[in-house]
């Protein structure tokens, strides 16, 4: 970001993000992250598919030391609901796209209602829209946060985890398999 804080850092369909741009999108993430208690530590349930918000969260959350959980976002009933509570959640960031299957299992997931959380399914910088009813709008939580890098209560190093990847487990149920910072070829 420092370098080349014009340059291109993010190329999606119509959207395109200068480095400056994506780092204060992913500060204001994870203001609103803190603001609400997670911290170094703490787990989120990120089912989301692969566009720019899939990217801005985990970098946001990476940001305070949070570990994203990636959710396979073809898994669906008990798979799913193993996956979501294998790693404790502390809140969860939805696509809109993927509220069909989270409300499908809504009942069975180990999280309060209040920390779900969605990405409207569209360039949500650009519009944040209107979110399924029983989530919280991620979009416009953040949308005054400040978009300055957060100041970390305690450092990150390179074998805290990042981000857990659900693999084939026995018997047939995902396990998490973390991923550390240390794996992660770039700074953020």
């Amino acid at each position: 970001t420092e370098m080349n804080p014009n340059g291109v850092a993010l190329i999606y369909q119509d959207t395109q993000l200068t480095y400056r741009q994506f780092n204060a999108w992913t500060n204001r993430i994870a203001d609103y992250l803190a603001s609400i208690g997670l911290k170094k530590g703490d787990s989120i349930a990120v089912d989301i598919e692969n566009r720019p918000e899939l990217l801005a969260t985990v970098v946001g959350a990476a940001k305070i030391g949070v570990c994203s959980a990636l959710i396979n976002t073809s898994q669906r009933g008990k798979v799913l609901v193993h996956s979501f509570n294998l790693v404790k959640p502390k809140a969860a960031l939805i696509g809109a796209e993927l509220t069909d299957a989270i409300d499908q299992v809504r009942d069975q997931l180990e999280l309060a209602a209040d920390r779900l959380y969605c990405w409207a399914d569209q360039d949500t910088l650009e519009d944040a829209r209107t979110v399924p009813e029983g989530y919280r709008n991620i979009a416009e939580a953040i949308r005054d946060r400040p978009s300055e890098n957060p100041e970390q209560a305690s450092p990150t190093f390179l074998q805290d985890p990042l981000f857990y990847l659900h693999t084939s487990g026995t018997p047939g149920l995902p396990k998490a398999v973390a991923f550390n910072h240390g794996r992660c070829p770039t700074a953020y």
